[in-house]
């Protein structure tokens, strides 16, 4: 596991199309994980910036940071469906770091308690295949 349980939370999608070189959109994504059971309500039209440098750094020496933006959420059983959802990449990803429609992200929220949240800007993440292991962009 790349991080304590009780703060994994994962974002999950249907399918994803790249519009533009810097710009992803999710079909039917969702978040998921132990951290909601402890997270505030997540607010509609909203976004938060998620940081998978140390993923990627050892690569490419570069910042790996992307705006993930959605529109209206809505809570069903044990996730939240976010409409309209997006992700604005970083001008240090390249076109050969597609994601696919079976990975996943795993995002961190350890930093982002109430007392702690305003003193962290990004979510520290992880892009893993359908397997569960880290995503290599080696492999297509």
């Amino acid at each position: 596991m790349l991080l304590g349980e009780i703060y994994r939370l994962e974002l999950h999608w249907d399918s994803i199309d790249y519009v533009r070189d810097n710009i992803c959109i999710f079909e039917n994504a969702y978040f998921t994980g132990p951290a909601l059971s402890q997270a505030e309500k997540i607010n509609g039209s909203d976004f938060i910036k998620l940081d998978f440098t140390n993923q990627y750094a050892i690569l490419i020496p570069n910042y790996y940071t992307v705006t993930f933006h959605w529109g209206s959420v809505s809570y069903l059983h044990n996730k939240v469906a976010l409409s309209e959802s997006k992700f604005v990449f970083n001008k240090g990803w390249k076109k050969e770091h597609i994601l696919n429609d079976t990975d996943y992200v795993i995002i961190d929220t350890k930093d982002h308690e109430v007392e702690k949240h305003y003193k962290n800007l990004v979510y520290y993440s992880y892009v893993v295949d359908m397997y569960g292991k880290p995503y290599n962009f080696r492999r297509n």
